[in-house]
């Protein structure tokens, strides 16, 4: 980055009456005056009780850690069990100039590629919020990290690779996108010989729709006949997906789902940052993660 992050204020510690009274108005709008009640109650029970010797016992903590968020917001986000893909991350619609599937691919792949080198270069500005100056500690991990399931709790893998996977009617493709000096190589030609690509038999679906613990299950049972294929998924930056299908009308939870009739029910060779697709009716598409090791996908879809 251009500038370290060493500068940046630290994030306050917020007393326990501060952080109850926000939770308790952003509660608000969602109960019942029963509910809020409830709740209140408990609130108040909470700072009579407990939550003094638990401040006392964070407050060293938040002395000498980067972030007092930092280990709860990873445990928290990574211990996440429920369907991430559908439930916790964003979906947006991209305006693309017009261009064909392949020239839609191949735009979205060689962006990416080009900021890729730019944070592993410190050439990209420290990300700004309001004229305020944000943490750009991640930004390094939004490509080339795996969120690997877990039945308990998720980890993550950093690698660093000179190659992407393409999703092309349920097949995968490994494709070089860096040459061996690292210089970005073109990808138009070899995306469009993958269009006469033949359906796969059994087709795995291209993003984790399945819930965390039901999806470790999944994976462990694909790594046991395709380990040298998932090491080829994992250590990817970056995971375009093409569709042959041409409605115009997004639809986001299609565009995530996996269709299979494969034994075991693989929804996705993991969960990677920035995979993309394009499909022919020219809707191109994101899918964002609230944290970096999950990731964020970038597609088109036709």
């Amino acid at each position: 980055m251009t500038s370290p992050d060493a500068d940046l204020p630290r994030v306050p510690l917020p007393a326990p009456a501060e952080s109850v009274e926000r939770f308790l108005a952003w509660c608000a709008p969602l109960l019942s005056p029963e509910e809020l009640a409830e709740t209140e109650k408990a609130a108040a029970d909470f700072l009579a009780g407990p939550a003094p010797a638990l401040h006392a016992e964070l407050e060293p903590y938040a002395e000498t850690a980067e972030s007092w968020l930092d280990e709860f917001w990873d445990f928290r986000y990574l211990g996440r069990r429920d369907r991430i893909a559908l439930n916790a991350n964003f979906f947006f619609l991209l305006r693309l100039p017009a261009a064909d599937q392949v020239a839609r691919a191949a735009a979205l792949t060689e962006a990416a590629v080009d900021l890729h080198l730019r944070i592993r270069e410190g050439r990209v500005p420290r990300p700004e919020r309001r004229g305020r100056p944000l943490s750009s500690v991640q930004l390094p991990a939004l490509f080339g990290t795996t969120r690997i399931p877990g039945p308990v709790h998720d980890t993550v893998r950093f690698a660093d690779s000179r190659h992407i996977v393409v999703f092309r009617r349920g097949r995968l493709f490994a494709l070089d996108v860096l040459d061996p000096g690292g210089r970005p190589l073109a990808v138009a030609d070899a995306l469009a010989g993958l269009l006469s690509a033949d359906p796969a038999e059994h087709p795995v679906g291209p993003l984790t729709t399945g819930a965390r613990a039901e999806w470790a299950a999944d994976r462990a049972a694909l790594a046991a006949a395709n380990a040298e294929a998932l090491e080829t998924v994992e250590t990817a930056p970056r995971r375009p997906a093409g569709s042959s299908r041409t409605t115009r009308r997004p639809r986001p939870r299609a565009r995530w789902r996996s269709r299979t009739s494969a034994p075991v029910r693989p929804r996705s060779w993991g969960s990677r940052p920035t995979p993309c697709g394009s499909s022919a009716a020219g809707v191109a598409a994101t899918l964002r993660s609230s944290r970096v090791p999950a990731g964020s996908r970038c597609g088109t879809t036709t």
